[in-house]
């Protein structure tokens, strides 16, 4: 189990991505996967990825969302990773350590 701030952290998270794609991606399908990447148990990537419309990510303006999930990671030393493009659907990928974990 995952400490109660990055519960929270990891939900609000998932929570914005799935709102960012209802409201701008038009996207069919949303896929969302919580692991510890290559099998770091002190680590948590939140993967949340949709078939949507895409866009630039690096002309894309800043709006709350994006910025509002990068500032929440980084309170808890964690990092965003936008991949997307024109027609090819976005992929978020939220790295974060994860602080108290138990058994």
């Amino acid at each position: 189990a995952l400490d109660r701030e990055t519960e929270v952290v990891v939900l609000r998270c998932v929570q914005e991505a799935l709102g960012n794609a209802r409201k701008h991606a038009r996207a069919s399908r949303i896929a969302i996967a919580v692991t510890a990447p290559e099998g770091d148990r002190h680590r948590v990537r939140v993967e949340i990825t949709d078939d949507g419309i895409g866009f630039d990510p690096a002309s894309a303006r800043d709006g709350f969302g994006l910025s509002g999930m990068t500032d929440r990671l980084a309170l808890v030393h964690g990092t965003l990773e936008v991949r997307s493009a024109a027609g090819a659907g976005t992929t978020l990928v939220a790295e974060l350590p994860a602080a108290g974990v138990t058994a």
